[in-house]
Parts: C-alpha cells; structure tokens; sequence
C-alpha cells in the first residue's frame, strides 16, 4: 500500500493507522487482494511465472464472520486457485483473536489456502494455541536478525524457531535479510524462503514482469528463486 499527495509520500504506518480508527481496514483487505489477484492474472498472460503472493489481513479482519467467504469469492473471480494467495496475521494480532479466528482460519486452509503467522517471536503465543491453529509458516521477526551471525542469544533465539517449525511441518520465512552473511547463516539453518533487501526493494509491479519470465532471474547476485516474497 501507497498514499502519494502531492506535497510528498504518507507513511504506511500513519495511514494504516487512520485506517483502522475509521473502520477501514477490511475495505483496504478487499481492494488489496482484488489488485494482487488482478496483477496475478496480468502477469500469467504476459507470459511470466507468477509467484505465490502474501496478503496481509488486519486484526478487523479477523473479527469478520464471513472472512473466508469473502476473501475466496474475490480469489475466485479472477479464475486463480486459492494455492495461488498465501494470508500472514501478525503474532499480536493473532493472539488477542485466537478464538474468533481459528474458525475461519481452518475454512481458508481447508480450501488450499496457506496461512503464516508473520513478526513471530513479538507476541508472546503459547505453544498451545500454536499448535491448535492451522498455520502454514513462521515469519521470523526482523528484530531477531540484528546483529546477527555473531550475537549468540539472538542466534539461540532463532535457532529455536527454526527448530519449533520444523518438528510442526511447518515452513520458515526469515525477514529483513539485508546481508550476505546474514543468508549464508539462515541458509545452514535450514530456513526455507527470505525476504529484504539483498534480494531486492520494493517495487511497482511492473518492474517485476521481466524478472518473473525468468523463473532463476539473479538479484544482486543472490538466486531469489527460493524466495516466495
């Protein structure tokens, strides 16, 4: 998401903020998703192999009884298969709402959707409810990245994330990947996918086209094609 005025760019963080305090939030989802899906389908006719796209869903989303509805019925209007769109609900906001969300979580899934648990490590969960949900993949935090290789609690600390998914079946996304280094070590981990920007910034969508027709396209010298973001 992108709000350009034109005395300059408004943050995501104040706008989404807004957003929420007006009762938003759910709108936004929707025409997210309707843009991604659409961009999906531009992408396949232009000839280039579009990735699994993730899809942030608020904690207002959650609290939505037709979520699973409504979010497949957008899914299936442009003729994309519910594999195609992976849903990431930060840890916080999954704990305040872990009864109300479990329930639609489940439907998503049930149709093939894949559901990630995005910040992992900020909010506290309990194995418990971790287990009880059906999740698809930990984001590690960015936060526990800083400083590392080198700063053994942080490495302790991730290690055990890794180790928590793997014995759950489930995938690991490491965010905020900046630095060489920084890969090669969650590469040794075990650490299925990355994102950040050794591997690229943001970008229009556009920019991506080329780079999508060719499915071990390099960027900044790193193979991106494990990568889902």
């Amino acid at each position: 998401m992108r709000w350009q005025r034109p005395s300059g760019p408004v943050s995501v963080a104040e706008f989404l903020l807004l957003a929420d305090h007006c009762g938003l939030m759910t709108r936004l989802t929707d025409l997210v998703l309707d843009n991604v899906c659409r961009q999906v389908v531009r992408w396949r006719e232009a000839g280039a192999q579009a990735p699994c796209i993730s899809v942030n869903l608020s904690a207002q989303d959650l609290d939505r009884c037709d979520l699973a509805d409504a979010l497949l019925r957008i899914v299936q209007r442009h003729r994309l298969q519910p594999t195609d769109v992976m849903f990431e609900i930060t840890e916080t906001e999954l704990v305040t709402r872990i009864d109300s969300a479990r329930a639609q979580l489940q439907l998503l899934r049930a149709e093939g959707v894949e559901i990630a648990i995005d910040d992992f490590g900020t909010g506290f969960s309990s194995l418990a409810q971790l287990v009880a949900l059906p999740v698809d993949a930990l984001k590690i935090d960015r936060s526990f990245l800083l400083g590392l290789p080198g700063e053994a609690k942080r490495e302790q600390v991730v290690q055990v994330i890794v180790n928590l998914a793997n014995d759950l079946g489930m995938q690991v996304i490491a965010e905020g990947v900046e630095r060489p280094e920084q890969l090669a070590w969650l590469a040794c981990l075990g650490v299925n996918a990355y994102q950040g920007y050794l591997f690229h910034g943001p970008a229009p969508a556009e920019h991506w086209t080329s780079l999508l027709r060719n499915k071990r396209k390099r960027l900044t010298g790193w193979e991106a094609t494990e990568s889902r973001h």
